[in-house]
């Protein structure tokens, strides 16, 4: 999957819409970010970002009056256009997420692995070299949603100690694995392995998803707090968090 500084409002903050007796919400699996005047929705069911025009970008985000519901036509017509093409539901919002902070820097690019820790640098290269199999496995396999509901569960697990690995033996030895694994490099392989190895050494990783506008492009990548482990910060901040993988506070 291939997301200006100004940050998307989180999903579970915009509120319901009332039209009639039904309480409109982002559909399950539905996340927003809102660029300027328009927004692009994910619809992670369908592994597809869906561009809005300003007209349904005000419609989603509140910012027309919904005190007259169905009796404002152009509300109403925007609200039965996002709710036929899934945007909008009546079922049960999802559980608040909590997005990333604003990047301010970034471990990249960082020296070469092999003049550090140089003794942890098999155990944690054969460690990623691991996940890379896994999760390439499963992005080729499996719908996207079922790979970041995984990776969902490996962030969220709280395993109730401090991290065992440091963050640079983790990133050594992904850098030392990463070009003994013959698959060109796609941002989303690369930010779930990472977010898959901090994790499961007791670090609290961020897998953001952004996207940009003119032209359009999607990406991700994994954060520590405001740090952003696997690029530079520059090219992260061309971009607008849509969904963030994190733990709970």
């Amino acid at each position: 999957m291939s997301g200006p500084e100004q940050h998307a409002k989180p999903p579970d903050s915009l509120g319901g819409h009332v039209k009639g007796q039904e309480v409109l919400q982002l559909a399950p699996g539905v996340f927003l970010a809102r660029i300027d005047r328009r927004s692009v929705v994910l619809d992670l069911g369908r592994d597809r970002y869906t561009g809005l025009n300003e007209r349904l970008t005000l419609a989603l985000t509140g910012q027309v009056a919904t005190a007259a519901g169905s009796s404002n036509p152009e509300l109403a017509g925007a609200l039965r256009q996002l709710k036929s093409a899934g945007i909008l539901s009546t079922m049960a919002p999802p559980l608040p997420i909590r997005q990333a902070g604003p990047p301010t820097h970034s471990l990249w690019p960082s020296p070469p692995p092999f003049e550090r820790f140089p003794a942890f640098q098999a155990r944690q290269a054969g460690a990623a070299l691991v996940a890379l199999a896994r999760i390439s496995l499963s992005l080729r396999t499996a719908p996207i949603r079922t790979t970041v509901e995984q990776m969902r569960r490996t962030i969220q697990f709280d395993r109730g100690r401090r991290p065992r690995i440091g963050v640079l033996p983790i990133l050594d030895g992904y850098t030392a694995a990463r070009p003994w694994f013959p698959v060109r490099p796609i941002c989303r392989l690369e930010a779930l392995v990472l977010a898959h190895l901090f994790a499961r050494a007791g670090h609290r990783p961020a897998l953001v998803f952004g996207v940009r506008l003119d032209p359009f492009h999607a990406h991700c990548w994994v954060q520590l707090d405001e740090c952003v482990v696997n690029e530079p910060v520059e090219n992260v901040r061309q971009y607008t968090p849509i969904m963030t993988l994190r733990r709970p506070v």
